[in-house]
């Protein structure tokens, strides 16, 4: 009986103490990291998530406050959460405010038993507003109101704000590329597309608007390029960016600055891949590096065929001299019988312009283009790109082709 009396005690202590650690829990809002470090124009989505709750909460009302020069965020650019949803329960949802300073609103309706412990209470994606001149914004929670299921306020004892970094210090590189379809000798292509006014300045590789071709004179714009950045040689785009390349081979960006700087972290290296909307994409044997100062660009010689990954994946077009292959009408990573079927729909139907079916990049969809495409239909090998090998576009507005770039050059 004694020893009975004795074990219940000590379990009464032990419940005791359970339960005062229970009930001495912190209750947290904060959001997911304390800080984040962004390049140029890289952008971040931040979670607010709740911790310690030990009594049950049935909504929320928090106020997410930052600075718009540095980023932006719609309304839709705002969403729910699954912690007061994992309560089985239906729940409202509801925004109020502008970018830079919204208040989130979010309660479980009808009756419920509400949500303990810890979950994320809603995102936000906020866009880079890619300023040259960067440090960062703190993106801050205030007016934090939780309410139990009786709506009586549950006290918060910690917020937890987020500093985010915004380095806007570029690296650099000195590109060499040269395209089959217009190449006229050297280190040459023609310019016929800038000097017909045919070149639009909306990118047909994302549909970003620059407004205005930059001067890059004493040279020429050739045409638009799009520039891809792999950690690994088969992963996932990492960063991409839209750039030009000019008449001599080498490649600006779409400002117009030689060396093109690349607002990305520097030190890292890339698999790089570059994708013409008719010619077939290539990629760097290896990863590279960017030079951290304009004098200190990093040569990157892509009409060496000893720079490009896989077997072929780049055209000799004369001795010693590579370029990309041509006649990738439909750009699947493919020379074949398709192309050819989109040139005959274009074949004198269409005025000068800016035309995925003109292989030269002469302005003009004529015989010409016919004829290039012939000379590499059953010869070019699908392009080495990974991915692009089981004919899959690497170029998100494959699909606009050449009705609506036409209408974008007028």
């Amino acid at each position: 009986m004694k020893y009975n009396s004795v074990l219940k005690c000590i379990f009464i202590i032990v419940i005791c103490l359970c339960s005062l650690k229970y009930l001495s829990a912190e209750v947290e809002v904060y959001i997911s990291e304390p800080s984040y470090q962004l390049v140029y124009n890289e952008d971040v989505t931040v979670s607010v998530n709740v911790s310690g709750l030990v009594q049950a909460m049935r909504s929320f009302e928090i106020n997410v406050i930052y600075e718009t020069y540095y980023l932006s965020a719609d309304q839709s650019d705002l969403q729910e959460g699954d912690f007061l949803s994992n309560s089985g329960d239906e729940t409202q949802w509801y925004l109020t405010g502008v970018d830079g300073n919204y208040t989130v609103t979010c309660a479980i309706l009808g009756v419920t038993s509400g949500c303990t412990g810890s979950g994320t209470l809603f995102t936000l994606s906020l866009t880079n507003q890619n300023h040259d001149n960067l440090s960062g914004t703190v993106v801050s929670l205030s007016s934090v109101i939780l309410k139990d299921i009786l709506n009586n306020d549950i006290s918060v004892d910690i917020i937890g704000n987020s500093n985010i970094q915004i380095d806007a210090t570029p690296a650099y590189a000195d590109f060499t590329l040269l395209l089959e379809g217009s190449y006229a000798g050297g280190s040459a292509m023609n310019h016929n597309l800038i000097d017909g006014g045919y070149i639009p300045t909306i990118s047909p590789y994302d549909s970003e608007n620059i407004g205005s071709l930059p001067n890059v004179s004493p040279h020429y714009i050739f045409d638009w390029i799009h520039i891809q950045l792999r950690i690994t040689s088969d992963g996932s785009t990492v960063k991409s960016t839209n750039a030009f390349l000019l008449e001599d081979s080498s490649i600006v960006d779409v400002e117009g600055n030689s060396s093109l700087p690349l607002y990305y972290t520097t030190g890292n290296e890339y698999y790089i891949v570059i994708l013409h909307r008719n010619h077939l994409s290539i990629m760097t044997a290896e990863k590279k590096t960017f030079g951290d100062n304009l004098g200190e660009a990093t040569e990157i010689d892509l009409t060496d065929s000893t720079n490009i990954y896989g077997t072929d994946g780049i055209k000799e077009l004369e001795n010693g001299i590579y370029g990309m292959w041509a006649g990738d009408a439909d750009n699947d990573g493919k020379v074949l019988t398709s192309d050819q079927a989109d040139w005959k729909a274009d074949f004198g139907v269409v005025p000068y312009g800016y035309h995925y079916t003109d292989m030269d990049l002469d302005g003009q969809v004529i015989a010409a283009d016919q004829t290039i495409w012939k000379s590499n239909f059953g010869t070019a090998p699908y392009s080495q790109v990974p991915s692009q090998s089981r004919g899959t576009s690497l170029n998100p507005q494959v699909n606009l082709k050449n009705k609506s770039l036409l209408e974008r050059s007028k």
